[in-house]
């Protein structure tokens, strides 16, 4: 993930095992900052701590058995910050809104939200049992879910409450992303993509994007306002329903 959409420069990767590495030219080199606990969960999604002029780039970064970690600098070393696990559940994705609410969505309908920064979290039910992979911004107080099985879940609340959408497939929903707060694309297995106009209320099929490939698109991102980049995949190892 790039830190900032206006310099490419600074940008970092989660994996397995705490895995952690972090560019400062463009992706060309990469430094390892991974989470230095033995035998730790393996990591899936981060978003950045909000950053003001001069301030270094921090991380939440979130994985499996419901591990939470925030990256931390104390003069010129870094240092991991790890919350108790909240569930065993899986945590696939988290949203940053401002330094104290934070969002996360994992598998098995999963949502937790804390609005202290992480000292405390909330539960949020959905309704929905379904594993969830990806969590994005619409706008400053909207925000999407993506799942499995088509599930697509909206918040106008900064993620306190969340509303089902009717995105009309059954495919397994793997990435989001949105050009404003009103159009945006969801992504996912079998090369499904769905667009909506409306800012996520409702969702359209478009016979040239999903003849594009019968593989599974699993991660987009941004090149410019009319382009974006894929990764495909014939099979996502290890992962399944749930």
């Amino acid at each position: 993930k790039i830190l900032s959409s206006t310099d490419s420069s600074i940008s970092y990767a989660v994996g397995d095992l705490g895995t952690v590495l972090r560019s400062t030219d463009k992706g060309h080199t990469w430094s390892n900052r991974n989470v230095p606990y033995q035998n730790f969960p393996n990591l899936h999604g981060l978003d950045f701590l909000p950053v003001q002029a001069g301030q270094f780039a921090h991380i939440v970064a979130v994985g499996d058995n419901g591990k939470v970690v925030k990256s931390e600098n104390f003069g010129s070393y870094w240092n991991w910050f790890e919350y108790p696990s909240l569930t065993n559940r899986n945590f696939r994705s988290v949203v940053v809104i401002n330094s104290s609410i934070w969002v996360i969505a994992g598998s098995r309908g999963a949502v937790y939200r804390t609005s202290t920064g992480g000292e405390t979290w909330q539960s949020i039910s959905t309704g929905d049992t379904n594993g969830y992979n990806k969590i994005v911004q619409v706008r400053y107080d909207t925000y999407l879910i993506a799942g499995n099985n088509g599930k697509i879940f909206m918040s106008t609340n900064y993620g306190s409450t969340w509303t089902p959408r009717i995105s009309g497939t059954t495919k397994h929903l793997r990435d989001a992303l949105f050009k404003n707060e009103f159009e945006g694309v969801v992504v996912g297995e079998d090369g499904t993509v769905k667009h909506t106009t409306n800012g996520g209320n409702s969702w359209i099929s478009d016979p040239y994007f999903n003849g594009l490939t019968s593989r599974n698109i699993i991660s987009i991102a941004e090149v410019d306002q009319n382009t974006i980049n894929s990764i495909i995949t014939s099979g996502i190892p290890g992962d399944n329903a749930v």
